[in-house]
């Protein structure tokens, strides 16, 4: 209740649950989506606060919290996409990190979910929207040396994730756009 970002519902209460379908239902209903994006980005939140989750591991939260949305569309025929960041350790580091933010809150960031979590536990038929693909590092001119961005497409890729790059830039032109757009996902 104290949170400074009070729309971050506890996955343990689950009242958070009957609100978020009943919102999602009435989305649903009017716009017959095909696919709902889910977010799952910028996850930032005090942890171990809630007494229903004190103890229980960030990351197995996280997951149950995928799965739990990800069953409720599918049963109602509509596809899941998310912001897939946090499926990656390079990208978002492997444990809770402390941060303030500009008002002096203190919190823990976390990490991403380990890879076998999400080899074994996320549904391979998410869209993985994938921000993360503009890194310029490990690339001269004419070098054949995957960037980071190439790096994790192919992570995604060999995971079995369809993906599409998000926030796109004018910087497409020297991303290696024809081959990796040949990559299968």
């Amino acid at each position: 209740q104290e949170a400074e970002w009070p729309d971050t519902y506890c996955p343990d209460d689950p009242r958070s649950y009957e609100l978020l379908f009943d919102v999602l239902d009435e989305y649903l209903e009017v716009m017959k989506p095909r696919m709902v994006h889910i977010g799952h980005d910028e996850w930032r939140m005090p942890t171990g606060q809630d007494p229903r989750c004190q103890g229980r591991d960030i990351r197995e939260q996280f997951v149950e919290d995928i799965q739990k949305i990800h069953g409720y569309l599918a049963r109602k025929g509509v596809g899941t996409a998310l912001w897939g960041d946090h499926f990656l350790e390079n990208l978002r580091g492997k444990h809770l990190k402390r941060q303030t933010s500009r008002t002096g809150y203190v919190y823990d960031m976390p990490g991403a979910i380990t890879p076998e979590q999400v080899q074994r536990d996320i549904p391979k038929d998410i869209v993985v929207l994938n921000w993360f693909w503009n890194e310029k590092h490990g690339r001269t001119s004419g070098e054949a040396t995957p960037t980071a961005g190439e790096i994790n497409d192919e992570q995604l890729a060999k995971w079995g994730f369809r993906q599409v790059w998000g926030n796109l830039t004018p910087e497409l032109g020297w991303q290696n756009y024809a081959a990796r757009s040949a990559r299968t996902g």
